[in-house]
């Protein structure tokens, strides 16, 4: 019991390594091949033992596997495992990567301030980032909300896959989604139920889809 609280205590250090690697671009560094320390420091502005000890605890979450047959510098290599590879990389039409960032710089920061929120019984976004309207700022900047965009499509086209197959709705024909961002719930769709007809609703945006070859990814 005390070492599974204990790992409840420490489970932020993991989620802070993962976004560093993600920050210090290494799962994309790495996507090419194995590299030595001294290979990936040439292509990233850091420590050097701090970026081995990132690359190290890497290695010991899953996330990148050690070759310990040494190059010919006498070095170990790291490289990607399939997992992060398919998730991790920013070229991966399933990268998580977005999501990632997006998570570190906004709901990380709210959740840290989750006792507050339960005394008070308020939105800590005014906490977090002052009096402004976080969200209607988000919709108004064309770049944040391409961020924020971005961080839902790469959340969503990784587990609507996965969303679909837990129901047969094989018998319905029509689908809609409200609120679809850009479209991955129904690209999800159309590609279980190619015969359905899918709708999306986002703001004044409506796309209709009568099959998977006419479904395209939205542009904001």
């Amino acid at each position: 019991m005390a070492s599974h609280l204990y790992g409840l205590l420490m489970s932020y250090t993991k989620t802070q390594v993962c976004i560093a690697a993600i920050n210090l671009n290494l799962f994309d560094i790495l996507e090419d091949g194995p590299r030595s320390v001294k290979q990936v420091l040439e292509m990233v502005e850091a420590d050097a033992d701090r970026i081995e000890c990132i690359l190290n605890a890497c290695v010991g979450m899953g996330l990148l596997e050690k070759i310990h047959d040494a190059n010919v510098d006498g070095d170990c290599l790291f490289r990607n495992t399939p997992e992060s590879k398919k998730y991790l990389t920013s070229s991966s039409p399933l990268s998580m990567r977005p999501l990632f960032v997006g998570t570190s710089l906004i709901d990380y920061q709210l959740v840290g301030n989750l006792t507050h929120a339960v005394r008070e019984g308020k939105s800590q976004i005014p906490r977090v980032y002052g009096s402004r309207n976080y969200f209607d700022e988000l919709y108004r900047d064309p770049n944040e909300r391409k961020g924020f965009m971005t961080e839902m499509h790469s959340m969503s086209s990784v587990f609507m896959r996965e969303l679909v197959t837990l129901f047969d709705l094989s018998h319905y024909t029509n689908a809609c989604d409200l609120g679809g961002c850009t479209g991955a719930l129904a690209y999800a769709f159309a590609a279980k139920y190619p015969k359905m007809t899918l709708a999306v609703y986002h703001q004044e945006l409506y796309l209709k889809v009568t099959s998977l070859q006419e479904f395209r990814i939205l542009e904001m």
